[in-house]
């Protein structure tokens, strides 16, 4: 799998200043996570980061949802349970890796998370986005 950093540009910017810079924050995290699983720092470093990033990501998503809520979005529950699916998914990798002292997973977490992040930010949040800039 060639997997490699993120580098934020204008592709992924969805034009909402508030959800822009979340996704700045998450990508910063992604890259903090795979420059630790490529430099070998230790199950440590790699599951502080991706605690951090799950985290993050969480806190992304109350206030996504809250956005959502207060513009009246029609694709809110949708979104909503993807969300939950994400987390879901990324706590059961999270118990996974916290149990794999060799850290195999991490080229599985690595390729989830960044194909994760261009979907959700290049398909869901730019149809928010698109729906908020309609509004206004």
């Amino acid at each position: 799998m060639n997997m490699k950093a993120f580098e934020w540009n204008d592709d992924l910017s969805v034009g909402v200043q508030e959800i822009d810079e979340d996704h700045k924050k998450i990508i910063k995290y992604y890259n903090e996570l795979f420059a630790a699983c490529m430099v070998s720092m230790g199950p440590a470093v790699v599951l502080e980061t991706l605690e951090k990033l799950i985290e993050y990501t969480k806190c992304h998503f109350q206030r996504e949802e809250a956005l959502m809520e207060k513009e009246g979005y029609p694709g809110l529950a949708e979104q909503r349970h993807e969300h939950e699916e994400l987390i879901r998914i990324v706590e059961e990798v999270q118990k996974k890796a916290k149990l794999d002292p060799d850290h195999k997973f991490s080229n599985d977490v690595l390729g989830f998370v960044s194909s994760w992040i261009r979907n959700h930010i290049l398909e869901s949040d730019l149809a928010l986005a698109r729906y908020i800039r309609a509004k206004h």
